[in-house]
């Protein structure tokens, strides 16, 4: 099926089949028919042949230089960084991380609590949807695997004293 484009919303998207024939939409972020068919001849044109091999770790370079031009305290993204770089950087985004994200997961709790390893997943999660998108300059032309990871939250309980009964019984 020859390639389409069609207006979603703001943006044209541009409708393909993959190289397994399964169809895929993908945003070009342009607001003009003729400006996304430029840019969906360029992306199906890398895609078939691409040029350089992305990692995880190259998206989450390209990351934390945003995040640094944004401004603000970034020493717990730099931590979060390194450790995704050490665990994660050798893979492609295309690779299913989640057998490799469930290992890590493992590893941490023995160090951290499960707040700290959610924020860390959520750092790649975040690093490679944006690498993805035309924001991020199209770092990575397909769009990378879903993470699966939720922190589990801590039931949280308080006993009620006489007085909070009575006030709620009012």
């Amino acid at each position: 099926m020859e390639p389409s484009i069609e207006k979603r919303g703001k943006f044209y998207h541009l409708r393909y089949t993959k190289t397994d024939g399964k169809r895929s939409t993908v945003s070009t972020g342009c607001e003009g028919k003729a400006q996304a068919w430029l840019w969906a001849e360029e992306f199906l044109r890398e895609l078939k042949s691409p040029e350089k091999i992305v990692l995880v770790s190259d998206a989450l370079d390209a990351w934390e230089k945003k995040k640094s031009l944004e401004g603000g305290d970034l020493t717990k993204i730099r931590s979060n960084l390194r450790r995704l770089r050490k665990a994660f950087g050798h893979f492609s985004p295309l690779d299913d991380l989640n057998e490799a994200v469930q290992k890590y997961v493992q590893n941490r709790r023995q160090e951290v609590v499960d707040s700290t390893i959610g924020r860390e997943i959520q750092d790649l999660k975040a690093a490679l949807n944006w690498a993805h998108n035309p924001e991020g300059g199209r770092l990575i032309k397909q769009a990378p695997t879903h993470i699966w990871f939720n922190a589990p939250s801590k039931a949280r309980t308080k006993t009620a004293s006489d007085d909070d009964l009575r006030r709620l019984s009012e």
